[in-house]
């Protein structure tokens, strides 16, 4: 029973997502396009997002590693 709370509840938030949405979103056609050629956009791309990722994971953690290095330690 536990498990089918939460079940229930993410499709209560889906429907309720729905109905206000459905005013705003594109026709179905459009949509289905849009999506196709953001998965055909992304599968181009995906080498080069995962290569610039890396490249800036890399960079967030020499700053970090950087900044723990310049910090005087602490004499309580």
């Amino acid at each position: 029973m536990s498990g089918l709370i939460p079940i229930v509840a993410m499709f209560g938030v889906f429907l309720l997502v729905a109905a206000l949405s459905g005013g705003i979103l594109p026709p179905s056609g459009l949509m289905v396009a849009v999506l196709l050629c953001a998965a055909l956009l992304l599968t181009v791309l995906w080498r080069w997002c995962v290569k610039i990722h890396a490249t800036l994971q890399i960079s967030l953690r020499e700053t970090f590693d950087d900044t723990r290095l310049e910090e005087p330690p602490d004499h309580h």
